[in-house]
């Protein structure tokens, strides 16, 4: 039978940081025989941390900003619904779908995930409007309120606009790096 412990004293103890209910522990390690005894930490001073983080960490901001957005199509106030409004609140399908697509947006561009805004159709499907004003283009991306229908892709660079009667999401991707690059035309999509 082979052994698969060490025999004592072959490997280096390392000794692992333990964490008590105050974060802060006094290191009591006393390997410290390789460092020259003049440069040696006096180990009353010396503390590990325990850092804690209590908010998620908010590098997109731009990425919560829109599912916030999208999220706020289910709180219509009842002083903005007109007698000739069919649907007030976005189909279940359409708003997983946006949600969804989202999520893979987010995951393509991780910290560089452009703003959306989110708007309603009449029958319960779900727009998203990715805007450069800068360079005056659109992409509107039209979520149907049910997967029976085709969504579409719209987009536009100042007077010209392009239609795609299909969403795919690497189209999407193009789209959403030609919005921001000033040397791709309406041509190269």
């Amino acid at each position: 039978m082979v052994s698969l412990l060490a025999p004592p004293g072959t490997f280096p103890k390392i000794k692992s940081p333990s964490f008590d209910a105050i974060n802060l522990q006094e290191d009591t390690n006393s390997n410290t025989d390789l460092m020259d005894s003049s440069l040696r930490p006096n180990p009353r001073f010396c503390q590990k941390f325990r850092i804690l983080r209590t908010k998620p960490i908010t590098d997109n901001n731009d990425f919560q900003k829109s599912v916030k957005n999208l999220s706020s199509l289910y709180e219509i106030d009842g002083e903005e619904i007109d007698e000739d409004d069919d649907i007030v609140k976005p189909s279940p399908y359409a708003f997983t779908e946006a949600y969804r697509l989202l999520n893979e947006v987010r995951n393509y561009f991780k910290t560089a995930f452009p703003y959306c805004a989110s708007s309603l159709e009449t029958k319960g499907g779900i727009d998203l409007v990715w805007d450069n004003c800068f360079l005056e283009r659109r992409v509107w991306v039209e979520i149907p309120h049910n997967e029976q229908i085709n969504g579409a892709i719209f987009y536009r660079e100042k007077d010209k606009s392009k239609f795609i009667s299909k969403i795919d999401f690497k189209r999407i991707m193009r789209l959403l790096i030609w919005i921001n690059d000033s040397q791709m035309s309406i041509e190269d999509i």
